[in-house]
């Protein structure tokens, strides 16, 4: 359950400047990529966006108006399978005042799913925990991930099942290995091989590796043959396919397949899978190979160079002008780079440019090229790898953009924001908090925090950051004071965090500084009003019991002079009765009718006034039970009316044992006391579930209630018939209200005149 609030009831005050500030920060995340929120989770267990920016229609297709009036309808849209991840991280956060960071899944319309990560900040306030966070779609990026992971198993699958030897290998370790390469080498295992190194599988002193090593460097891939050597120190020939590239780190990876090509036959089986292997190797890699034979004038493209550019592997035979083709019109000029290279005896030749696919789509591709020259210094060979390199680039533009803007939110931030070294020294410090403090920047950067800290704050200040520095936190928040420039207090709440340098000390601080000043002058205000409510309280409650009593008393006491009147008129009857004549005896009837009515009266507003008075004790009350009582007390009407009471299936409900029973009665009873005189009455008992409340229905075939009196009837003494129809004091049904009322339930009457009417109260589950 949500309940609307405001960001401003948080975090800024009343003044202008707390407006402005407010306004400020809205601006200023209303365009950042993502949604910037406030969320409060209170301690009745409602909740609400108190803000969240205007990022959340772009993801989610809801308003921020929307979100903030009902944060439900966010929630709502939570994947089914990844609502507990998120409340498991919530309550962990709530126990530990931990930053929630999780990724989930969101269903929206046509049954799109949209993956989003939030990150947040937990703070405890007075009645409530509050998240500031940020939320950003990554379904980009999981999508990526899958097909990394797709590829990677189709790249495991792969290497497992070939019958070539297969390594990785970086700056001389094996890093990976296939069966068969353990097989070819002659070890035991994965990591009995793992603790191989180069020289120990092949001989790094034959010439034929050393020239393939080298031109491996200029070309990315080289195949050739070399001398293997198996563990037990035999000298094996073998072919290799190698290929060199850089990992994220930017050291080089190789993929190594070797052929033993002790055993022909079966060395042209494997080189076909190895080359095949390679392929697929590539394709994982995304990168493309070409080859161009000056001497012939033919191309050569792998399968994954005709998928960069968006062709089917061999859908055509590669040219010059093809390959010309598909640069972007912008990119034209390179290909006077390409043409040109063999005249100017270029040895290598690279380039980063755009193309336009086949399928029409633009891409960024990252080209290297190496041209090979015959002993005559002609052209020969021209090999080549192409990447693509899109995804890359726009990372590399996103992050430049996103560096920017934390730039500008850093500088413009709602609150005051300083990074301190572990001297305690500030080192960067924003306008917003320099404004609070009434500093010039230059001024603030010459002192220590310690300077600007109230000294009765400081000792705590600095254990906490002792508990940061010693990482037995990972941040810790306090509220402080600190010392204006013009010498006055101020209060802010003060969040650190820690940056560690790569020796994993302790090497930066950063400050978020909220100035509180305001609101704890409200605290302060609101205690005292707090303080004056629970007087007000206490005695009204004493004022309500007294008159409880009161009305009990004066309800109790009129009984006794009434008795007295019932029963000297009976004795005026009893002893001169044989001397009052017909219109005297018809008096004396009227006026004990009159005084019985009165005690009825009477008795119903102690009915009336204990609904209010009794003691509450809420249990868990089964209604079936409840209703098969009341048919026991209301027996004599049922057998003597001919009534039928019919009962559905009903619940069990916390309530309070005896004013449920009271209800029920006095409904049932009134069902029957008010059946048509027609026919016989037909009383039906269901009920309804809803969501939080349960709605009990009590029908009757009987005379019915005209729609304009269906206010009234819940009045206290309010009858619509005369006591010679029905008799009654026209507190029933306030006392039904009263009962519901103080179940937190709601009670109503639907009604068709002459034809029946039905009863309908809802009370809450909990």
């Amino acid at each position: 359950m949500s309940k609307p609030f405001s960001i401003g009831n948080i975090h800024s005050s009343n003044s202008g400047a707390g407006v402005d500030e407010l306004q400020l920060m809205q601006k200023l995340f209303k365009n950042i990529p993502g949604v910037i929120f406030q969320f409060q989770l209170f301690d009745d267990s409602t909740f609400c966006f108190s803000y969240i920016s205007n990022g959340v229609g772009l993801i989610f297709g809801i308003s921020s108006e929307e979100v903030m009036a009902d944060a439900s309808i966010l929630f709502a849209k939570i994947h089914p399978e990844d609502k507990s991840k998120l409340f498991l991280a919530r309550n962990e956060s709530i126990n530990n005042l931990s930053n929630i960071t999780v990724d989930l899944r969101f269903l929206l319309e046509d049954d799109l799913v949209k993956w989003i990560n939030i990150n947040s900040t937990p703070e405890r306030l007075q009645n409530c925990y509050l998240w500031n966070g940020y939320i950003r779609e990554i379904t980009a990026e999981k999508e990526k991930e899958f097909l990394v992971e797709k590829s990677e198993r189709r790249y495991r699958d792969i290497v497992e099942r070939s019958l070539n030897a297969f390594i990785i290998g970086k700056e001389g370790e094996v890093i990976d290995a296939n069966p068969a390469a353990i097989e070819m080498f002659g070890y035991d295992s994965i990591e009995d091989i793992k603790q191989a190194k180069r020289q120990d599988i092949i001989d790094e002193n034959d010439e034929r590796y050393i020239a393939l090593r080298r031109q491996r460097q200029s070309l990315g891939k080289v195949n050739g043959e070399i001398t293997g050597i198996r563990r037990n120190g035999e000298r094996f020939p073998c072919f290799l396919s190698s290929t060199q590239f850089a990992d994220s780190e930017g050291k080089f990876l190789t993929m190594n397949f070797y052929i033993d090509l002790s055993q022909i036959a079966k060395a042209e089986e494997k080189l076909a899978k190895s080359q095949e292997l390679l392929t697929q190797a590539e394709a994982i890699a995304h990168i493309g190979s070409s080859e161009i034979d000056y001497k012939t004038g033919k191309f050569f493209w792998s399968d994954e160079f005709y998928r960069i550019h968006g062709l089917e592997p061999n859908s055509c035979e590669p040219t010059p002008e093809m390959s010309e083709s598909f640069l972007h019109p912008d990119e034209k000029y390179k290909i006077a780079l390409f043409n040109d290279a063999p005249q100017k005896k270029l040895e290598n030749l690279s380039f980063d440019s755009k193309i336009i696919r086949a399928d029409g789509m633009e891409r960024e591709v990252s080209s290297f090229w190496k041209l090979v020259y015959d002993i005559d210094g002609n052209p020969a060979k021209m090999y080549g790898v192409v990447q693509d390199i899109t995804e890359k680039k726009q990372l590399e533009t996103a992050l430049k953009l996103s560096e920017e803007q934390f730039r500008g939110a850093f500088e413009y931030s709602a609150i005051g924001i300083a990074i301190a070294d572990n001297t305690k020294k500030l080192r960067v410090v924003n306008d917003t908090l320099c404004n609070m403090l009434g500093f010039e920047r230059e001024e603030l950067l010459q002192l220590k925090f310690t300077q600007l800290t109230h000294p009765e704050d400081l000792k705590l200040d600095l254990r906490n950051l002792k508990d940061l520095e010693e990482g037995k936190r990972s941040f810790y928040k306090m509220e402080k004071r600190y010392f204006h420039k013009d010498g006055s207090t101020i209060w802010v709440l003060l969040i650190v965090s820690m940056i560690k340098n790569k020796e994993g000390k302790a090497h930066q601080f950063v400050a978020q500084i909220e100035n509180i000043t305001q609101r704890k002058e409200q605290e302060t205000v609101l205690q005292k009003l707090n303080e004056e409510l629970a007087l007000r309280a206490n005695e009204l409650m004493d004022s309500n019991k007294e008159l409880e009593r009161f009305a009990y008393i004066v309800s109790h006491d009129l009984q006794e002079p009434l008795r007295m009147v019932t029963s000297f008129l009976q004795l005026i009857e009893k002893k001169y009765g044989h001397q009052l004549d017909d219109k005297a005896r018809e008096y004396i009837s009227y006026a004990v009718g009159g005084a019985k009515r009165m005690k009825d009266l009477i008795l119903d507003m102690l009915e009336f006034s204990r609904v209010s008075s009794s003691i509450i004790k809420y249990e868990q009350v089964d209604l079936l039970k409840t209703v098969e009582e009341v048919k026991l007390n209301l027996l004599p009407h049922i057998q003597n009316d001919n009534a039928t009471i019919i009962v559905g299936n009903l619940p069990k409900i916390k309530c309070i044992r005896s004013q449920m029973f009271q209800l029920m009665q006095n409904l049932i009873g009134n069902a029957l006391k008010y059946k048509h005189r027609d026919r016989e009455a037909i009383v039906e008992i269901s009920s309804i579930e809803h969501d939080t409340e349960w709605e009990i229905k009590i029908s009757d075939n009987g005379i019915g209630i005209d729609a304009k009196y269906f206010e009234k009837i819940f009045v206290i003494f309010q009858r619509l018939h005369t006591k010679s129809d029905y008799s009654g004091t026209g507190i029933g049904l306030a006392i039904c209200k009263k009962i519901v009322d103080r179940h937190y339930g709601r009670i109503w009457v639907e009604s068709e005149l002459g034809k029946g009417s039905s009863f309908i109260f809802a009370i809450p589950k909990e």
